[in-house]
């Protein structure tokens, strides 16, 4: 989520202390590495529960889904997408002025609310259709040939036989994978909407640059179209370019 609010300002984050920036990371780093590993685990049960089409068919699903989430992930992570993210945290400090900052400051507020909006959204959406999916675990003995593992939402191979034996554990590992499938899906959802209302920003103030040419003296006027066309430069290079780099691989 990080990567997310920055879209949003920089004072947004909350993360100023080097402590607090170290623990998001290894948490985000460990939300990362334990969906990939379920979303492995769940390319293993669909070999493991083959004799079962309903079964297969439904791991077979979320294994392509969570496949193409952790795919986004990596692509978020490469350098040019860096670079972008990098400057997008300094853009306040170092690009704003009285002119372009009612701009900035608008199309952060815009973000956050789209940002608030899609994460109540997903939130609850992704917990309704848990718990209705729990509930009917309870209701229904199987599915077609296959046994239904009461109480999981995943209905997926685990060693050990850890369902029977160790049900907390399995139960703990359901939500843990079920938390980490919704923080994946929000980031790699969101992040392409506010990385565009970002973008529509800073066209907005390239808009205003060009609109304020006409009160500018005649010997001022040649640095004010540099300023123009190096701002222009700006939005094509850090933003446009990148954007495409991402998600032109991936919609």
């Amino acid at each position: 989520m990080r990567y997310i609010m920055i879209f949003v300002g920089k004072w947004y984050l909350g993360f100023q202390s080097t402590s607090k920036d170290v623990t998001y990371k290894i948490y985000s780093l460990a939300v990362e590495l334990f969906f990939l590993w379920m979303t492995q685990q769940t390319l293993i049960s669909i070999i493991i529960f083959r004799d079962c089409p309903e079964r297969a068919t439904e791991l077979i699903c979320y294994y392509i889904q969570y496949t193409n989430s952790n795919i986004c992930s990596f692509l978020s992570k490469r350098d040019k997408m860096k670079l972008i993210y990098n400057y997008i945290i300094d853009y306040e400090l170092t690009h704003l002025d009285p002119v372009t900052a009612h701009i900035y400051l608008e199309y952060a507020k815009l973000n956050r609310k789209v940002v608030k909006f899609f994460l109540l959204l997903t939130a609850v959406a992704g917990t309704i259709w848990y718990v209705l999916v729990v509930k009917d675990t309870f209701a229904a003995n199987c599915i077609g040939a296959c046994t239904l593992q009461k109480g999981l939402n995943f209905q997926i191979w685990y060693p050990f036989d850890l369902y029977n034996k160790c049900y907390g554990i399995t139960l703990v590992v359901d939500i843990m994978f079920y938390i980490s499938a919704v923080s994946v899906h929000i980031f790699n959802k969101i992040s392409p909407v506010s990385f565009m209302i970002f973008i529509l920003g800073q066209i907005k103030i390239l808009q205003e640059m060009i609109r304020n040419l006409q009160d500018i003296d005649n010997k001022d006027i040649l640095k004010a179209i540099i300023a123009c066309i190096k701002k222009h430069q700006e939005v094509i290079r850090y933003f446009l370019k990148a954007y495409l780099c991402k998600y032109s691989k991936i919609m």
